[in-house]
């Protein structure tokens, strides 16, 4: 980059999270940055550190000499574009733009042909399914809770996944050793198409700490196949924003497990209604498409 690339225009990400500072100390004359984790605050909401520690001042300091000589900033929500604009004087500079997918990327899997519906037994029930990290900022054990106040003969919870939470969700269900919940490690690549296609309510949890620091990628997977959102999240967050302003899907803080049963045995007993988020998620998805590549551009 110092020699080869000096009067290249750079695309630097915050993954790893100082690759956006390599441009600015290179003094590479153009470039943009793109957000897709929002640190230091990620540092100071799980309690890494503190706002006014000598770690949360340098960073913050490193951000706004970066931010200040980017040409444009990119963010992946208007929760993350308030954040930099902590950093930055010139808001014109920041723009949010969407992560994508696309139902080309899924083939079609019929019920019968379902893997994991076969796996967890779950042909012919409601199922929902949760796939993907179970790290410390996803509250997937709420869905064990939920579980309680599901029949078993009707609903099935798959959760699919590995990570820092995943032994204490097997401990948790070897207490309560629900039958109509399935938890499954990573499964292969391939059979990502019938993760998404066994559920019949797709699970998107986001803890509090991390509502405007991030959006979990597979939103946009599930809009793309036309499955409905529980977002477990917060009402401000940006993934409640999509499922608000889509009519895709129903939100929990996960306080009130009760009321949020009672909403998922609604949408299983109200078939209109489930065709309507659905087809609401497939609209939606028109939003988030391949083209928003070309913002970046």
């Amino acid at each position: 980059v110092a020699w080869r690339y000096r009067k290249a225009h750079i695309v630097a990400v915050t993954n790893p999270p100082f690759s956006i500072y390599v441009p600015w100390l290179l003094r590479v004359k153009s470039y943009d940055i793109v957000v897709y984790d929002a640190y230091p605050d990620a540092l100071v909401n799980f309690r890494y550190t503190k706002k006014g520690s000598v770690i949360y001042r340098a960073w913050s300091e490193l951000n706004k000499k970066a931010f200040r000589g980017a040409n444009r900033i990119f963010t992946l929500t208007n929760g993350m574009k308030e954040l930099v604009l902590d950093y930055i004087e010139n808001s014109s500079k920041v723009e949010v733009v969407h992560l994508w997918s696309s139902a080309s990327d899924f083939k079609a899997v019929l019920d019968d042909d379902n893997e994991i519906l076969s796996k967890t037994d779950s042909k012919g029930k409601f199922c929902l399914v949760y796939s993907g990290n179970l790290g410390l900022t996803h509250p997937v054990e709420k869905l064990i809770d939920l579980a309680a106040l599901l029949d078993p003969e009707i609903f099935s919870i798959i959760i699919i996944g590995g990570g820092a939470k995943e032994k204490m969700l097997n401990e948790i269900q070897e207490i309560k050793r629900h039958p109509h919940v399935h938890l499954l490690p990573w499964q292969p690549v391939d059979l990502l198409s019938h993760s998404l296609q066994a559920a019949d309510l797709s699970i998107v949890t986001l803890d509090k700490e991390a509502s405007n620091l991030s959006i979990p990628s597979k939103t946009f997977n599930i809009l793309s196949v036309g499955n409905p959102i529980l977002g477990i999240c917060k009402l401000d967050s940006g993934l409640a924003e999509i499922i608000i302003k889509n009519n895709c899907g129903i939100i929990s803080e996960g306080y009130d497990l009760e009321y949020l049963a009672e909403q998922i045995r609604e949408l299983q007993r109200n078939k209109d209604l489930l065709e309507k988020l659905k087809a609401n998620s497939l609209e939606a998805s028109k939003s988030f498409t391949k083209l928003n590549a070309l913002k970046y551009v």
